[in-house]
């Protein structure tokens, strides 16, 4: 039996859920396993804040700022990202930039290629929202940038089109390779519609214990799509999504984060 990586609390009555998250990025892929290692010492590194008169104890305004990033640059390369995952780090930095320890910020960014990523995010913030934070020299293509998260929406799963992306994304990562030739998009739309395991072990971790149970996950995939609830609901959305997809794999390239590991 694998060791628990989340732990859920909900409260019925006042509709309160908290997830402890014990592996925060996943294990999906170098990258993650990468983001992992940086939060290993936060229990040591902790600091103690005080809410409304009761002590919190929390993670150190430095980790509290790699984790923001990760967190968008986690989305950026796979899942949804949208402009509500930017503003996440920008108002914190604005906050707590004087805390935060930003020589440890810019190691764990390039250990992991998201110093690119980052910058240009806060070129956006200064350009376009109003921010005055400090710019780094690193400027790579801000402007599409811009326009990729305008077509997420604010969290990057407004559209079915967006989740579809990720997907589309996600199967690019899996294979280290993407082409736009026709052979590479029959292979794309295959492995979106008809998942490898490894895909499943990622969305339903349980399965790795309970392998058994994959015929009741495609059942559940099944019935999504025959009631139009599945991002595949309909050839207009694949393509859509696949569209989506190529665009943000273009910048991937540029921040030069899409590459075999």
């Amino acid at each position: 039996m694998k060791s628990v990586q989340e732990v859920t609390f909900f409260n019925r009555q006042e509709g309160l859920e908290i997830e402890v998250h014990l592996n925060p990025f996943g294990t999906n892929n170098m990258t993650y396993e990468r983001m992992n290692d940086w939060f290993e010492d936060v229990f040591q590194t902790n600091v103690t804040i005080d809410i409304q008169g009761i002590p919190v104890r929390t993670m150190s305004a430095t980790d509290h700022m790699l984790f923001l990033i990760f967190h968008a640059f986690k989305h950026f390369m796979q899942q949804g990202f949208g402009i509500r995952l930017m503003l996440d780090a920008l108002l914190y930095m604005e906050k707590y930039q004087e805390k935060i320890d930003w020589e440890y910020v810019r190691k764990g960014m390039e250990a992991v290629g998201a110093d690119r990523f980052f910058s240009d995010l806060i070129v956006v913030g200064n350009q376009y929202l109003g921010f005055a934070l400090p710019e780094s020299e690193k400027k790579i293509c801000p402007d599409e940038l811009l326009e990729h998260m305008l077509h997420m929406g604010t969290f990057g799963m407004t559209q079915k089109a967006a989740v579809g992306a990720g997907e589309f994304v996600a199967v690019a990562i899996l294979k280290k390779k993407h082409t736009e030739s026709g052979r590479g998009k029959i292979s794309a739309y295959a492995h979106v519609l008809f998942p490898l395991w490894k895909t499943w072990t990622s969305w339903r971790p349980y399965l790795e214990d309970r392998p058994w149970c994959l015929p009741v996950e495609w059942i559940k995939r099944v019935v999504r799509f025959l009631r139009g609830e599945s991002v595949m609901s309909s050839l207009s959305d694949i393509n859509a999504g696949y569209a989506l997809a190529n665009q943000r794999l273009e910048l991937m390239k540029k921040y030069q984060i899409f590459r075999d590991e």
